[in-house]
């Protein structure tokens, strides 16, 4: 895809999760600062709600802190762009009412959703499985990133998965 592309995608998709009703109903969300190859949700971010945005940790483990402002964050270790631990408190997971998460790929039937393959996300998922309110969890991705995705025995399958609906 081209990058105008990506940028004509990714704003199909933000327009499609701010009319979700669970995206309107969310006081906290939990999500991604993207990659080159993953949509951009960032014009989502306003100040009506609290967002909390992913970290990976040198032990290979995730959390989320909150992020007021972007210029709160940094390049991490992987080149991806994360929140400042200096300037930005963790979120305990069980204050996530709605988590967006990228895949390479995602089944829009099931739900099932294809990593990078380190894990982070599905051990995560794992933790908040075991909440007595697990938040919903969204996939994103570029509708050309569907595809049949065969679920693992630790995958935990999206509640819905958004794309540009091409």
């Amino acid at each position: 895809m081209t990058a105008e592309e990506k940028a004509s995608s990714s704003n199909k998709i933000c327009k499609t999760i701010a009319q979700l009703p669970e995206f309107q109903a969310a006081r906290t969300v939990f999500a991604f600062l993207p990659l080159p190859s993953e949509p951009d949700l960032c014009p989502l971010f306003d100040e009506s709600r609290i967002w909390g945005f992913a970290r990976v940790l040198p032990d290979q483990s995730m959390e989320f802190r909150e992020v007021k402002d972007f210029s709160d964050t940094i390049e991490g270790e992987f080149k991806i762009r994360e929140p400042d631990p200096d300037k930005c408190p963790v979120l305990p997971p069980e204050s996530a009412d709605l988590l967006i998460i990228p895949g390479v790929g995602f089944c829009k039937t099931t739900g099932n959703r294809l990593g990078r393959g380190k894990g982070h996300y599905d051990r995560y998922l794992e933790r908040l499985r075991r909440l007595e309110k697990p938040p919903v969890l969204i996939g994103v991705c570029f509708s050309v990133q569907l595809c049949d995705v065969e679920a693992e025995v630790h995958d935990i399958p999206m509640d819905k998965v958004i794309t540009d609906g091409k």
